[in-house]
Order: C-alpha cells, then structure tokens, then sequence
C-alpha cells in the first residue's frame, strides 16, 4: 500500500458521483484456454563472442523450455513459447540451435556442460583459422581458413537432420527463424524513376519437427511490406507443403555465408529456385555470393518483428517479449573519460576512426530503425505502473502544497488517525479496496460530511508477505474491481473542479480517498499478469484491459484537478498578500486574482497575471517604501505555489505521454511488444582483440560459455522479481523511481528477491551439477551482489541470510591451481575498479588491454593449450610478429591468385604494399621469443608459396644478404648467410660472415668473419665485437668493430678497424654502410616474389 502521502490520485475524486453498474461477473474460460506468452530471440554478430551468447542462448531457452514443461515452478503464470529466433554472423548459427533447443526433448537438450551450442565454439581455435602452413588452406579461402567453420556447420547438419537426429525433437514443435546476410553484388530497383540498390537481405525459415521427432526446414512467408521485398528464398528449402526436397546442405551454406566476416572469409554462393514457368535453358542465373549480414543488419530485431506478426502476434495482456543478444551492452561500468575541449587535427588516426564509426553505425542502422518505431515497451502493466507513479508524484506536490498553502483548517481529530496498520494477505487487501470502491460509488461523499469509514479501514491495512498457504484474489473479483474502479473515476471526470480556496475539498476526506484509488492502481498493476493467465476468455480480458486503462485515459482531469488545486492555493495567496501589503501592491494583487478567476477549468496557472504586482513590489522595494524582509515574508506562499506549478507541468507532459500510450493500448488490435537487451557484467576473454581473442585457446571460450550462462540466469533472475506480486516466501522488490517497471538493484530488499530467484534459475538450469559452472556462476554472482550495494561489507551481510547464503554451498571449495577455465576467470575478476562515478570501493572486474589480460593470465597459473597462446603469453610482440606475419603472408597469396586470375586497377599497388607487410612482419617475428638461435635471418621464405614455381624463392637466395660499401677508402663486401642468436629482446649477438670483400685502396680481395655483442632499444641496436680477417693473396689478422643499426637493423652504419693493436704502419681504419635483407628486399618488392600465382 501506498504512504498516505504519495497516495493523492485525482483530486476530482473530491466531489465522486454515484457510479452505474457494473459489468457481470466473468466467468473463467475452459481449462487450458489462455494464450502462451511468446518470446522472440535476436543474437547479434560477436565473432568469438558467440560462445559467450552460446551459453547465454542455451541456459535461456532451456529455462523457458523448463518453465513451458512445468519444471521450474512459475507456469501457473507464465507459459512461454519461443515464438521467433533470429541472427546474424556467429548469431545466426546460435539462433538456428536456439531454436533446435527449444524443440528437442528434454533428454536429448543435453545439459550445462554439453550440448550443441557449446559444442559449435569449443573447437573454433585461431591457429586453424589462421594456420601456419598454406596446406592449411583450401582454394577460394580468404584470409582465415574456413574448414573449422565448415567442420562445425557438418557437426550442426549432423545433429539437427542426420540419422541420429531422428526422434530427437517434440513432434509438432514449430520455431521461425531467420538470419540476414548481405549480397556482395548489390540488388538494383527501379521505383518511380529512380535506381535504388541494396544488399541487405533476410531469409526466413521455419524448423518443424514431424511426427517421427525429426526435423526439416521450410520457408516462412512474410507479410507483404517492405522486409517482404528483401527475402532471400533458397533452393532446397520447400515451401510449407511443397513437394520439393528439403537439402539440409543449404541450412550449413547460408549460415555460413552470414558469418562470412569480408577480407576475412570468402563470399558464399547461394542459390534461388528457378521460377515454376521459366525455361530452364533459358532462366537467368539466379546464384549469387553473400557475405556476413552484420555488415548492414549485426542485430536483426526488425526480421523477428515480422516473422512473430507474419505468424499471428500476440494476444491482449501477453505481451511479446524481445530479447536483443548483444555483447557489448555491459552494466555496472563507469562513464569514459573523453576529453573534448581540445580540437583534434584531421589526421589519418582521426580518419581510421570516423571510418571505423561510420562501419558500425551502417551494422546497427537495422536496428536504430526499428527501435525507433513506436510501440516498443508499451505494455499495459508498465503504464499501470508509471501512471500509479506519476499520479503519486501528482499527489505529494498536491498535499505538500496545500498543508503549505491552504488556508487554516480544523486540525485532525485523534480519533480519525485510526489504529496501527493490520497485515492481511493479497486477496485480503483487494476484496478490501473492491468493497470500499462499491461504497463510495453508492453513497458519494459531500465537501462537509465524514469520510467514509471504508476509506479509512483501507489506510490501515498494509500488505503481509506472502505464505504458501494464501490463494491469490480470483481472476474475476480482479477484473470486478477494475470494473468498478474506471466507472469511479469516470463519473468523477465530469465533476467540476474547485478554482477557490473555499471550495478546496476536505484534506482527510480528500487524502483517504486517493489513497484508494491509488492503492487500487498498483493491485491492479500486480495482479495484471495474473489476469492474463487465468484461462479468462479473451473478450474479457479485453474488457478488462479497457478498465485498468481508463483512469489513464482520462487522465487529463488529473493534471486539471492538481492545477486547480494550485490554482485555488494562489489565490488564497493572493488574499492574503493584498491584506498585508502596500496599497499599490494589494491593488494589483486583487486584480491578478480576479484574472485568474476567469481562466477556464483546464488552464494551469498563468504566471503573465502576476506580472503588475511583481512590478509595484519591485518599484516600493527600489523606492524603499518596502522592506525587503517583509516583502520576503509576504510574497512566499505565492512564489511556494509558483515553484509546485514549475514541478506540475513536469509531470503534466509525463502524464500526456502515458495517455497516448493508454490510448494506443486500447485499442483491440494493439500488441503488446516488451524490448529486453540484457547486459552484461562478466567480463569475457573473448572481448579482448576485437572479439577474436576466444579463438586464442578453448579454454577461454569455455569460461565465456559459463559466463553467458551466468548472465541469463541473473537476467532471469531480475524479470522474475520485476515481474509482478511476490511468490509465498519470497521477499518483494524496490521499484525504481522514474521507471517503475524495473526494480532497484541497489536496495538490500530487492536483492534479497533477486538471491532467491538466481538461487531456483540455479537448481533449473543443473549449475550446482557442473564443477566449472558452478564456481563461474558463484564468483560473478558474488562479485555483482557487492556491486550493486556498493559496499563488500553489506554483500557479506546479506550473504548471511537465507537469500543468499546458498552462494557459498555452490561452490565452497577453491579453484584447483592452474585448471584454465578457473585461471581465466580470477584473471579477469582479480583487478576491481570503481563501478560508477563517485564510488569510493573498487568492487567491478577492470576492463585489461590485452597485454594486461596476458600478464594476468600468467599470474594466476594458466597453462595454454595452443601453440598461439603460448608464445602470446611468452612474449606478446613476438606473438603480434607472428600474427601480422602471416596475415601478410596469406594477403599476398590471395592477392597473387587473384591477380593471376583477373587482375584488377590497384592490384599491383596491393601486391607490393603485402610484400612490404611481409617484410616487416617476418623480420620482427624472428626475434622472439627468446632465447632463439635464427640461421637464417632474411625474410625469404623456406618454400614457394602454393601456385608459384619452386625456383623463385631459390632463385633469389642468389642475391646476397647483406651489402656493405666501405665509403672511407672504397670497397664492398657481401654476405649471404649471417646467423643471429637471440638472447633476450633486448639482447643478442650477430655474426659476421663476408665470403666476398673487395678493398679498393689496396686492389685486395678478402674475407672477413665475426660477432657483434648487441643492445636493442626503442628500434636501434648498437653494439660491438671482434673481427676476423683474411686477405686471399696475403696476411690475416684480428680486428674489431661496431655498430648501430637501425630499421629491424636492416641499415646499419659500421666503423672498424682491420688491426686497431699495429704500432707501425696502417691500423686498417674503416666506415661501411650497409644493407641487410637484401634477398628479402629483391624477393617480396619485386616480381621475383610478389608475381602472380600459377593459374
């Protein structure tokens, strides 16, 4: 129940009317008549993150499916049907065995740690996607490898319509699907003149499971609108009873054409049917390449917006719940700081930026459009909801202002306050507020009289937690008392409404009775979803709809009745001012009452009739003829009520808003659609390097699996307390002020709702069965509890009672040492920050750089499975090294094929740009990681690369390593073979060997072999070491020299001297320039290495 003082609905319920009769009572439908509640799913693209929205996808279908079959305790309210999955990229694949999961038996579902949607990301590793070796590719692969995209399309065909599949899935069970993909040739129409062109295309289906448990794939048709003209039918995939085949082959090929990410995979051939009359021979081809549908479309909400209306909608009081499964939305994080005052220069990085934001405005465009249209999250129990809000927020104002502002008035008899507040049950308080609402409609109130005595009884119940053993109030006497309360408020509508402060209604009367109705605002709120899921007939629960909503709709009396509150508050301000002040202000205060007493009963206050006496108040105070503090004390009632008109039209606008959506609702054909995008709170590995980091090893995909398992049970966790009344035991949430249809998760109460609800989400979805489960869900679950009360210490109370204390029994016993999937989430937990600005404890996880991610990776003990991984951690520039290493190297493969094939514009600005690429690459990659003994320190390649004749490469090792031209005295040397051995990276020691040496000065010819000691910092190398020489016609000797080098030490300048100890005669002074990598140099930037490739 509301506090008396935020309790004031309508002041028009001052003057109630008797109110005519009520509907019949309604009688309950058949049993197992309600409607089911649907749910539609999006997965956004993620790349790696698809294990995350894996776990999140599976642990929150199988929570509905649990929910839909009876097992998770809360079907007497909500029976849910996944009515639509849709995704794109790494989404597409999720969403297509979402929907699989939904559909199979619940002994074939599989369990936390093994089931399909795990099984498609666990084996996805970043060294096959990027092998080492060009065996590792196929022809017509991009830059990364598909064949583990393909193995896990093959492993997704085998489970869903291979011969094990059959009798794996619910006969009858039905799910549309789609998924976007975007054509890499663009679709052109003409409309009214002019071209048009567009790429992005959906394609929906519908997976059916037949009476033998199997499973096929049919089309979906859409309603006819503009998504209609973007569909993509394939070949293979029927028309719902079309006799064609159904080619599940065609399932693995779109799904993996919308996760071909561009550059990265190739494009993807699909085809269309022919049309039933073409010729054959003569038909146009209708197959085309396609490519990632995140490119246009990375979250395609507006796709199941229309296969959930193309099969029906919803239906009155159930509203359509939208998930968006993103992983970027994150909670519990401080605000960036971006420093703004300083302009920035256009530069390149200024450039690569806006490019980068243009891209990912273009991938949410999709979705910025439909979540623009009207009508998302217009429900009526979130309207029931604000408006109650709104109406307190209306009553506060108004009884604050009059207790401030109204005249004198008897003070309240002792008596009236009645006795201390009794607990009863639900049904208890509603059979209450129903019976007092029938009173007052049969016998209203006058200004003068007693209240009515129901009104205060109301005041002094207060609602009981609830027992297991109290029923709810039947849906019938719920829907007799919305009845009864729009037929109240209707007749009150038509009352006029007091302007003076004569006719200002009695405070107690006026208090009690909008405790009433406002009392009887929230019930209904609560009690809404019960309604939709009593088995009413729908003509009903339309009825019903109607009548919570109608003191909405007309809610314009409220803001007329609170400003005529006002309005009647001023004037008395007024009187009383022209009593005391100055004859020329009294004057003017007269006339501005008489002014305001001629407005019409809906205006608000007008402020421009106070104008003359502001002016003769200023002019006595500038004059002096006016003490200022008297002034003061005169004008403040009058500027009291001036500041309440400033909050009231605040709420005013809040009000018309509420009305439309009330208006929009009442409508028959109205659906109810809910938007939910959860976030998250984990912090994921996968996130690191642009979502592709999950890739660097299995057990980092495993950990993010779990924590998107965390995070749909903490989602489903937080709507079960968001939803409505409290179950028996449970405790009730804080609402949130402003947004009255979410609760507060900073308040203890309402994490005491949420520990019990994650406590049974826990047992539903098998978490305590599940060692790597069980310790993920237990640490972010605590690590999110401290957060939100923003204090460690307050989470380790509440940890003490019984909401939560089931936390420490999920996982009481430490990580083991070293285990990869624990390691990783103390890696990513251990380092807190502040969670919102102005916190004074660290309690959210830290946002780590990669290398950070790394050190911590290595600092609590992890053991890396894959070769990638291991060099990662050992040393990240080697990794990076090797990495861009071989990017570079398989950029210029496809670039040669391609030019070998069909040579482009630019083809050979790009060729010479990968060679360039290469260069670099290759070199950093020889220097880690340490210690690493390099024979050969060029950067030609050990073999040709696939296509390309065997003798190039050899070919160029021709050419010398290193060149060096002695410009003091003349002369060259040559070497083609220099080992180098890498002791730390900023260490090592380079040979000297010069087979070839021609000194000028002396016409000699010579070789030379050495080692040179060298230090490496911030990309020089200097250094020195001894010398060994030997002319071809004469003596030897022992010299020594130096050097600094730099470019990846390609140009090095070199001083030495041939025998520095001579006491007579010539010490061999030298300075050479010299040029290293020379074959590597001839072989990438030439046609030599950088050519085409064989055909």
């Amino acid at each position: 129940m509301l506090p008396c003082r935020a309790a004031l609905v309508a002041v028009v319920l001052a003057t109630l009317a008797p109110a005519g009769a009520r509907a019949g009572e309604p009688a309950p439908a058949a049993a197992g008549g309600r409607p089911d509640d649907l749910v539609a799913f999006t997965v956004s693209g993620g790349v790696s993150l698809g294990a995350y929205e894996a776990g999140l996808s599976w642990a929150t279908v199988r929570y509905l499916a649990a929910v839909r079959d009876g097992r998770a305790g809360v079907a007497a309210l909500f029976r849910p049907r996944l009515a639509a999955v849709t995704g794109t990229s790494a989404g597409a694949v999720n969403a297509l065995l979402a929907a699989a999961t939904w559909c199979a038996r619940p002994e074939r579902a599989g369990d936390v740690d093994e089931n399909l949607l795990l099984s498609a990301w666990i084996d996805l590793d970043f060294d096959e996607l990027l092998p080492r070796s060009a065996r590792g590719y196929r022809p017509g692969d991009g830059l990364l490898s598909a064949a583990p995209l393909e193995r896990t399309g093959a492993l997704i065909r085998s489970a869903l319509f291979g011969p094990g599949a059959a009798g794996a899935f619910r006969p009858g069970c039905r799910v549309p699907v789609g998924i976007a993909v975007t054509q890499a040739e663009p679709r052109q129409r003409d409309v009214a003149g002019l071209t048009t062109s567009t790429q992005r295309l959906v394609v929906p289906w519908r997976l059916e499971a037949g009476r033998d448990g199997a499973v096929a794939v049919v089309r979906q048709a859409l309603l006819p609108g503009e998504l209609a003209e973007s569909v993509l039918e394939l070949d293979g995939v029927p028309a719902p009873g079309e006799a064609a085949p159904f080619r599940p082959q065609v399932i693995e090929d779109a799904l993996l054409a919308s996760a071909a990410v561009p550059m990265a995979f190739a494009p993807r051939r699909l085809c269309a049917p022919a049309p039933a009359d073409a010729d054959a021979e003569r038909a146009p081809a209708r197959c085309h390449e396609y490519v990632d549908g995140g490119v246009f479309d990375n979250a395609p909400i507006g796709l199941a917006v229309h296969l959930v209306d193309a099969a029906g909608g919803g239906s009155v009081l159930h509203p359509v719940v939208f998930f968006v499964v993103d992983p970027e939305l994150r909670r519990l994080r401080p605000p960036s700081a971006t420093d703004t005052a300083a302009p920035e220069h256009f530069t390149l990085g200024r450039h690569l930026r806006l490019f980068g934001s243009l891209l990912a405005t273009a991938r949410s465009a999709e979705l910025s459009r439909t979540i623009g249209a009207s009508g998302w999250n217009r429900t009526t129990q979130r309207v029931l909801r604000e408006f109650a809000e709104v109406a307190a927020e209306f009553a506060e104002l108004s009884a604050t202002s009059a207790t401030a502002y109204a005249p004198a008035r008897a003070p309240r008899r002792p008596e009236a306050l009645g006795p201390a507040p009794a607990s009863v049950s639900r049904a208890a308080f509603g059979r209450a507020l129903s019976a007092c609402i029938d009173r007052l409609a049969a016998a209203p109130i006058s200004h003068g009289r007693e209240p009515e005595p129901c009104t205060r009884d109301v005041a002094g119940l207060s609602l009981a937690p609830p027992g297991p053993q109290d029923a709810p109030l039947p849906a019938a006497e719920v829907v007799r008392l919305a009845d009864g309360l729009a037929a109240l408020l209707r007749e009150a509508a038509t009352a006029p409404p007091a302007r003076r402060a004569s006719e200002l209604p009695d405070a107690e009367t006026f208090e009690r009775r909008s405790t009433l109705v406002a009392s009887a605002l929230l019930f209904l709120a609560d009690e809404a979803q019960r309604v939709s899921a009593s088995g009413l007939p729908e003509e009903v629960l339309h009825r019903f709809r109607a009548a919570v909503l109608e003191p909405i709709r007309r809610s314009d009396g409220l803001t007329r009745a609170a400003g005529a509150l006002l309005a009647g508050l001023l004037d008395a301000q007024l009187e009383r001012l022209a009593a005391v002040a100055p004859p020329a202000v009294a004057a003017e205060a007269r006339r501005a009452r008489a002014r305001l007493a001629t407005l019409p009963g809906d205006a608000l206050l007008d402020v421009d009739a106070l104008q003359g006496t502001v002016a003769a108040s200023s002019a006595l105070l500038a004059r002096g003829e006016w003490d200022a503090r008297a002034m003061t004390e005169a004008w403040r009632g009058a500027l009291g009520v001036l500041e309440a008109r400033t909050r009231l039209l605040g709420l005013s606008s809040r009000v018309t808003a509420l009305r439309a959506d009330a208006m929009a609702l009442a409508d028959r054909a109205a659906t109810e659609r809910r938007l939910v995008a959860p976030s998250r709170f984990a912090p994921l590995a996968g996130a690191q390097l642009s979502g592709f980091a999950g890739f660097l090893d299995r057990p980092l995909r495993r950990y993010d699996y779990y924590a998107g398992v965390y995070e749909a049970a903490h989602g489903i966790a937080v709507a079960e307390c968001a939803g409505g009344a409290p179950e028996a035991g449970d405790a009730g949430p804080i609402r949130l002020r402003g947004s009255p249809a979410d609760v507060d998760l900073t308040a203890p109460a309402t994490q005491r709702c949420v520990g019990q609800a994650l406590r049974r989400t826990v047992d539903v979805l098998g978490v305590r069965a599940s060692p790597y489960a069980s310790q993920v869900v237990a640490r972010l679950a605590g690590l999110e509890l401290a957060a939100w009360l923003g204090r460690s210490t307050r989470a380790q109370l509440l940890r003490q009672e019984a909401s939560w204390s089931w936390l420490d029994e999920l996982a009481p016993r430490p990580a083991p040492a070293g285990d990869p999937v624990l390691a990783t989430l103390e890696a990513l937990t251990d380092r807190r920050v502040p969670c919102r600005s102005g916190d004074t404890e660290a309690l959210c996880p830290a946002e780590l750089g990669f290398g950070e991610f790394l050190a911590a990776l290595s600092a609590h003990g992890y053991r890396a499975g894959s070769e990638g991984l291991r060099l990662a951690m050992r040393d990240q520039d080697a990794w990076w090294a090797d990495t861009l290493d071989r990017l570079a190297g398989r950029a210029l493969a496809v670039e040669r094929t391609a030019v070998g094939r069909d040579p482009g514009p630019l083809s050979g600005a790009m060729i010479s740009a990968f060679g360039a690429a290469e260069l670099l690459s290759r070199r950093q990659a020889e220097r880690g990681p340490t210690p690493r003994l390099v024979l050969d320190p060029s950067t030609l390649p050990v073999t040709a690369a696939p296509g390309q004749a065997a003798w190039r490469p050899l070919a160029a090792r021709l050419v010398p390593y290193r060149l060096s031209l002695d410009v003091s005295r003349g002369g060259f040397a040559v070497a083609w073979l220099e080992p180098e051995l890498h002791l730390r990276p900023w260490l090592s020691i380079a040979t000297t060997l010069e087979p070839v040496a021609f000194r000028a000065a002396h016409d000699t010819w010579s070789s030379a072999a050495g080692a040179v000691v060298l230090g490496h910092a911030r990309g020089f190398s200097f250094g020195a070491g001894p010398r060994w020489w030997a002319d071809w016609d004469g003596p030897s000797g022992l010299g020594i020299e130096a050097r600094v080098a730099a470019v990846q030490d390609r140009f090095a300048v070199i001083v030495g001297a041939r025998d520095p100890a001579a006491r007579s005669g010539p010490q061999g002074w030298f300075v050479a320039l010299s040029v290293a990598d020379l074959n590597g140099l001839a072989y990438w930037l030439s046609p030599l290495g950088a050519g085409p490739s064989a055909r």
